[in-house]
């Protein structure tokens, strides 16, 4: 079908070219064919998802857009059309009307991913902190504000991961914001451990925690790194290696919640977490049992149990099964 008139306008308006997800578009460092190959398609993905949503407006349309892609690909794609249709929302009534029924309805087992997406529009439409994120699940809305720091991040890197700049976009929630710039870390890295290391040495220690695991999300659900490079990040990382766990189980969650579990997050699960995928993700789910989600705090007490739980593990040599 066509593109309607309002369509064109939105694109025209608010459109994300595919070629933005080309890492050297994005002046992040060099890195194999491979790990380019990797990195990009999560960013194309999810730019497809993205426009998709722009031109229909419409959660249940862009959802069967999403669906398109290959299982692997699908999550980096409803990320993508939540923020489409966050932004619609954002530039209309302000509130989450399609967001909401997205996620609540065709996008439910991509949820992580879909609040992570809103992010990406509230940092483009920063009214949204004011007028969307008080209405959203007071536990996940602050995967928007990991969303906005990964924006800020992938857009801007030498502003806030080269010069270690932080936002005031990102007072909101410094530390999700920090989760979601060491997300954005990995893709700048190319996916290569030494200049993740190099970069976070640079941060002040007070804001490493949060950084580590963004990194072992990103590096567990985006990919790119082989055994031997996952062994040798998980190293690196000495006194976070809990929080890069942490990151690691929530991205299995994602992936099991979404059932598009891919080979990289197994193996990445059983180097960080000494565990497999689905059981790292059910540490999630016994974690968000044990807590009160009604709080206002419940997201940051989820998050540090999880890190608790790896904390507390027999400290031994990582042995990978894989």
């Amino acid at each position: 079908m066509p593109d309607s008139l309002l369509s064109k306008c939105r694109i025209t308006l608010f459109g994300i070219a595919p070629e933005e997800a080309c890492l050297s578009r994005r002046g992040f460092g060099p890195t194999s064919p491979e790990k380019r190959a990797c990195l990009e398609n999560a960013g194309k993905a999810f730019i497809q998802g993205y426009l998709s949503a722009l031109r229909s407006a419409d959660p249940e349309t862009s959802a069967v857009g999403c669906e398109t892609l290959t299982r692997d690909l699908r999550g980096f794609a409803y990320e993508g059309s939540a923020m489409g249709l966050a932004l619609i929302d954002l530039v209309t009534t302000g509130r989450p009307r399609l967001f909401t029924t997205f996620v609540e309805g065709p996008a439910r087992d991509h949820i992580y991913m879909a609040h992570v997406g809103s992010g990406w529009a509230m940092a483009r439409c920063p009214w949204g902190m004011l007028t969307f994120f008080p209405r959203m699940n007071p536990l996940l809305k602050w995967l928007a504000v990991d969303g906005l720091g990964f924006h800020e991040g992938y857009f801007h890197p030498a502003r806030f991961i080269s010069a270690c700049s932080t936002s005031w976009k990102g007072k909101l929630g410094p530390r999700p914001f920090d989760n979601g710039l060491g997300r954005a870390m990995w893709f700048a890295s190319g996916a290569r451990a030494e200049p993740v290391l190099e970069t976070l040495s640079a941060f002040p220690t007070a804001r490493r925690a949060a950084l580590w695991s963004g990194v072992g999300l990103a590096a567990t659900y985006a990919g790119g790194a082989s055994v031997e490079e996952l062994e040798s990040l998980c190293s690196a990382a000495g006194e976070y290696r809990d929080n890069v766990a942490q990151g690691a189980a929530f991205a299995a969650k994602a992936r099991c919640r979404a059932d598009n579990l891919t080979e990289n997050t197994e193996t990445a699960c059983q180097v960080f977490c000494q565990m497999d995928a689905g059981s790292a993700a059910a540490v999630t789910d016994e974690c968000l049992a044990a807590i009160s989600t009604g709080q206002d705090g419940s997201y940051f007490a989820w998050c540090d149990s999880i890190t608790q739980r790896f904390a507390n593990r027999t400290r031994t040599t990582i042995v990978t099964t894989v």
